[in-house]
C-alpha cells in the first residue's frame, strides 16, 4: 500500500469476539477497520534506528516518539 492508501479489513465474527460480546460490540458482530496509511519508514530506516537503539538505549528511553 502506497503512502496516503486506505484499506479496508473486514474480521468475520468468528475472528474476532464471536458469541461473546465486548463492551459496544455486539455478540457475533463482523469487525470493520479503514485504515489510511500516514507515512512509513524504509526498512534502511528501521535498520538504522534499530541500531542507534541498540548502542544507546539509555538515550532513546525516556525520547519522545518521532513523528
Amino acid at each position: 500500500m502506497a503512502r496516503t492508501g486506505v484499506a479496508r479489513f473486514c474480521i468475520p465474527a468468528a475472528l474476532g469476539y464471536g458469541a461473546r460480546a465486548s463492551g459496544p460490540i455486539p455478540a457475533n458482530a463482523d469487525l470493520v477497520f479503514q485504515v489510511e496509511l500516514l507515512d512509513f519508514k524504509t526498512k534502511a530506516e528501521v535498520e538504522n534506528m534499530n541500531r542507534a537503539q541498540a548502542s544507546d538505549p539509555a538515550a532513546t528511553k525516556d525520547a519522545p516518539p518521532q513523528q
